[in-house]
């Protein structure tokens, strides 16, 4: 009896062992796994953040046409003006991000919402992820407006300000202080920090939904409104070509008020660039942007932005041509009508003192007669179509 309680002893010391045993190496196991899991979890949550914080490619750049010397002639591999120049130099300098990588390209897309108001609110391509980056006249201060929330903006390139177009009669009134900037009727586009900064300049402020009816107003005879005011570099862009694609307004008599400054003592307008704000990317791309605005080629654009504005007329280049191809034209009317006139009481005159026999000889000055007046008609037209293309 005792062999067998010693016996079991032996055998029950032996299990408590090896249970022991077992559960050690199972907590152990446990732990590995445990210890291996968080490791890849690790490992996938790296590759994960690389993955999301890398920028896109091809990054694509919006560009607003409302300003030429800023963005025009766009397509998807190329741009002319400052932002032309910008989508380059922002490649070349990507390149330096990761040299052995695979090269980030630019595209450019046209923003088509140029001047449309509230309807369809400016940096809507950003908000919807169209576009990676605005490019265009976007005011540093527009960050306080309604449609820049969830938008970040990039260091200035460019400083500007506020100036009114008009017609040139109106300019002669200001600049004589028969008329005052303060009491002429006035259109902008509502929500723009144009429409913000007038207040206490001008009282009798039109606001507008869109660009375009302001212009319309502005192009009646009515007198709806006597000028239209946003920036320099805008209204340089109206007055030589017009707006969707109609007459350029230096043609009409308009110009642009004033040349040697703005409606306030200094630049109100910083340009900028314009990146969604909540983008895992949208930091990175920030930092690209602000060192590609420092490099060479850029600031010769931005100097060249300058000189384009410096350069804004007073009155519209061609109007001293187009004043004194008015008075030929109407001197050569006055002319041709003296003439006619002349000719045509001598022809009466000669046709009742004459015998049958001598109207063929008149009938023949008759034809001679129209054919000249044909011709000088022909002379007329033609210069008055080359009046109109200038």
């Amino acid at each position: 009896m005792t062999t067998i309680m010693q016996l079991l002893i032996h055998i029950r010391g032996g299990v408590s062992f090896v249970m022991s045993s077992v559960l050690a190496v199972g907590k152990h196991f446990r732990l590995g796994i445990i210890s291996a899991l968080v490791c890849l979890a690790c490992i996938f949550s790296c590759a994960s953040t690389v993955s999301k914080t890398q920028l896109p490619n091809p990054i694509k750049i919006g560009v607003r046409t409302v300003a030429s010397a800023i963005g025009n002639n766009i397509s998807k591999n190329k741009a002319d003006g400052f932002c032309g120049t910008f989508g380059k130099e922002l490649q070349e300098e990507l390149k330096k991000l990761d040299p052995n990588g695979k090269r980030i390209e630019v595209e450019y897309h046209e923003i088509k919402n140029e001047g449309l108001g509230y309807k369809y609110p400016r940096y809507h391509g950003l908000k919807t992820e169209k576009i990676h980056i605005e490019c265009g006249p976007n005011s540093s201060p527009s960050e306080n407006l309604k449609t820049a929330v969830g938008i970040k903006f990039s260091d200035s390139f460019h400083k500007t300000g506020v100036k009114l177009l008009l017609p040139e009669k109106l300019v002669e009134d200001l600049n004589s202080k028969s008329r005052n900037v303060k009491d002429i009727k006035v259109g902008v586009v509502k929500e723009t920090t144009t429409s913000n900064l007038l207040e206490g300049i001008v009282d009798n402020i039109r606001p507008y939904d869109t660009r375009d009816e302001a212009l319309n107003a502005l192009d009646k005879n009515v007198k709806e409104i006597e000028a239209f005011a946003s920036d320099a570099l805008i209204l340089q862009t109206i007055l030589d070509s017009g707006h969707n694609s109609k007459e350029p307004f230096h043609r009409k008599g308009y110009t642009i008020f004033k040349k040697d400054g703005y409606l306030t003592s200094v630049p109100t307008e910083e340009y900028v660039m314009a990146v969604k704000e909540d983008t895992t990317f949208s930091d990175k791309l920030i930092d690209s942007i602000n060192r590609t605005l420092k490099r060479d080629k850029i600031s010769q654009a931005r100097k060249e932005l300058e000189q384009i504005e410096d350069s804004t007329p007073t009155t519209p280049p061609t109007s001293n041509i187009l004043l004194r191809l008015q008075e030929f034209l109407s001197s050569i009317f006055t002319e041709i009508l003296g003439v006619f006139i002349t000719l045509l009481s001598t022809f009466i005159i000669l046709l009742k003192g004459t015998r049958s026999e001598q109207r063929k000889d008149l009938r023949l000055f008759l034809w001679i007669l129209g054919a000249v007046l044909c011709v000088l008609g022909v002379i007329i037209i033609a210069i008055w179509l080359q009046y109109k293309k200038l």
